[in-house]
Formats: C-alpha cells, structure tokens, sequence
C-alpha cells in the first residue's frame, strides 16, 4: 500500500500564553552549553548555508526605504514539558518598509544542475531525488506567527512570505507551490518585493514595526541557536526528554531576553 505523505500544517499561536507576559511560566532553565547537549551538523554544510543568507541580507539593506532585522528568534508561547523547552522559530530575515513586512527564508541549494521538486503543502521536497526540508511550507509558519504577533499587538501590518531558493536556476526549480509562497530564485528578490509592495494599500510606521519585533525576539546567542537546534531535531526524530548523553546538571541555566 502506497504510503501517505506527511503535509504541514500551518499553525495558530496562542501568544496569551508567551512567556514575556506576566503570570505566565518563564523561560527555560537548561544550560545548552553542557557537554553532550548539542552535536554540531556538518560545518562545511552550515558555512555553506550562512553564505547564502549574508548575501540576500546585504541585497535587503540596499533596499531604499526599508529596514532588515536578520537571524530573528521567536518563541511562540507553546511549552514541551518533555523537552523542557518553549517552541521556538528562527527567521533569516524579516524586511520592513511602508508596504509592510516581508519574512524571507533562505535556502542555498546551490549547483547548475539542481532540480528542485515536490508538492506545496508536503514536508519535504526532493532534489536531485534525495529529500530536504520544504522551505516554502516552513516560511508559512513564519509568515504565520509574524502576522499574528501583529495582530495580538494591535498592528496593522500586511505580512508577505518569501522563499528564496539560492544557487539555483529558475528552470531547475519545479515545485509546485500556493500563490502566495513566491518561491523565487535570488536574483528576483528586489523585483518581487518591488512588486508586492505596489499591490499594498498599506503605509506602515517602520520604526514602530521594527520595534514591536525588537521587544519579542530573543537576543541572538549562540545558547539560543543551540536550545532551537535541540528543538527541531527533537520534533524531526519524535523524540523527547534532553539527551541522554548530557553528564551535567541540566537546570542551570535562565536565558535569554532583553
């Protein structure tokens, strides 16, 4: 029997319950910085794929207009007792000007001869026949969560998603997607942000919009990276509970907000 492909959901956030706000649990007491925490992925791979997000955030900061806030952390307000751990999200940028925001997600594929390929909503794309995350469907998330916050703040703020697929040329990426995904490759960012900023009625306060994000997203660190790498690799494997291999004493650390 043929089996069934996982699809993902996009998911509705319940910020009532984010621990920034008072009377609600406070952030996580663990030390990811203990031995045995965290196994680091394949350096090359991750040099390969903090080259691609440097280079579409420097193309954002030469936008006339706009503001780019880059490696934004959120927690969404979702506690896993098993994990001891909030749900938390990782943006490679976010781009605001007076049209709205724009939560761009990078991912570098790089090679002249990739094919992308797969479904909008699956969890995963193939290319070149081997699987890999579904970058657009993840950015629906992201997307998600922003306009959310948006709304829980009071700010009315059009939120456009866009997946930005690098070292790959438009004909090699067949991936079927919702029209409002805009799946592109790299040298059609400006062109699209240019484009669906003339569709949006919006004038949007950028100042009071990059400092609604500054006040919820986490300070950036390399303890923060590593809590949301144990996270996904935690909800990808269904496993739970802290690794096994920690030999310290995993309650010891309070992180991380302004």
């Amino acid at each position: 029997m043929r089996r069934r492909k996982r699809k993902v959901i996009v998911e509705a956030y319940d910020l009532s319950r984010h621990p920034y706000l008072d009377g609600n649990p406070k952030l996580e007491e663990i030390d990811p910085m203990q031995r045995g925490f965290h196994r680091e992925v394949n350096r090359q791979k991750t040099d390969f794929g903090a080259e691609a997000e440097r280079r579409i955030t420097e193309v954002l900061a030469g936008i006339p207009g706009g503001r780019v806030l880059s490696d934004v952390y959120f927690l969404t307000g979702r506690y896993s007792e098993e994990l001891e751990l909030y749900y938390s999200m990782q943006i490679d940028d976010v781009f605001i000007n007076k049209s709205g925001a724009f939560v761009i997600e990078v991912k570098n594929y790089g090679g002249s001869e990739v094919v992308i390929k797969g479904c909008a909503d699956a969890c995963n794309w193939k290319k070149n026949g081997k699987g890999m995350p579904n970058g657009s469907a993840q950015n629906r998330n992201h997307g998600a969560f922003v306009k959310q916050l948006f709304d829980f703040l009071g700010l009315d703020v059009p939120v456009y998603t866009i997946t930005v697929i690098c070292g790959v040329r438009r004909d090699g990426i067949l991936v079927q997607e919702f029209i409002d995904d805009n799946l592109i490759p790299e040298e059609e960012l400006v062109d699209r942000i240019s484009y669906l900023g003339k569709r949006s009625m919006a004038s949007v306060d950028v100042d009071a919009v990059c400092a609604a994000i500054e006040s919820w997203k986490c300070i950036p660190s390399e303890e923060r990276r590593r809590l949301h790498i144990r996270m996904c690799r935690a909800l990808e494997n269904n496993s739970t509970g802290v690794p096994k291999r920690c030999k310290g004493d995993k309650k010891c650390f309070v992180a991380f907000r302004k």
